[in-house]
């Protein structure tokens, strides 16, 4: 994968590698901000140039077309940590970090009730949009909030019963409103 272009110019990114089906795939504009003020100018963009945006994680459940004409966007928030407060920590996690590295460092810290959700390809992203689980337990159960970010640029925090989970959905399927920047775990 390569540059990108904001400016309206087509540069053409091959994202054969973007997807574990490794379906070819091109697209014209692709970008993996990896600040929030890099994800806010390519969302500005997109919507003055009125380019459709396909998001992307870390490729898994993803069926690309052969040519995206818009914007793919894979957002590389790979920031997180750890707050404490008392017995309590949240774990506060951009969207871009690999959910099985986050299980597996949560596991180091000793911080448990993730680690049924170990080895689910993707991103922390992403997660929300499909409601992850495994062996009992799904993201819904371990999410406090899930931190986005809207067309305008406005971002804001949704907290669990706004995300509208339930088995394997939530309110980000199929969703061009809002883009996930940020889960906060408890």
């Amino acid at each position: 994968m390569g540059a990108d272009s904001l400016d309206g110019a087509s540069v053409w990114v091959d994202l054969t590698t973007a997807n574990t089906l490794r379906l070819p795939c091109q697209a014209a504009r692709y970008i993996a901000p990896t600040t929030l003020s890099s994800l806010q100018a390519a969302l500005y963009s997109a919507r003055i140039h009125q380019w459709p945006i396909t998001l992307l994680g870390g490729g898994s459940n993803v069926l690309l077309p052969p040519t995206l004409h818009g914007m793919a966007l894979r957002p590389a928030l790979r920031h997180w940590w750890l707050e404490r407060s008392g017995d309590d920590v949240t774990a506060y996690v951009g969207a871009g970090v690999s959910w099985h590295a986050l299980v597996m460092a949560l596991a180091t810290h000793g911080l448990w009730g993730v680690e049924n959700l170990a080895l689910i390809p993707g991103d922390c992203g992403a997660a929300p949009v499909q409601n992850i689980g495994a062996y009992g337990v799904e993201f819904a159960d371990v999410v406090d909030a899930v931190q986005v970010i809207d067309g305008d640029g406005n971002e804001f925090w949704l907290g669990r019963d706004e995300c509208a989970f339930a088995y394997r959905r939530s309110r980000f399927q199929g969703s061009r409103e809002e883009t996930i920047i940020a889960v906060r775990l408890n």
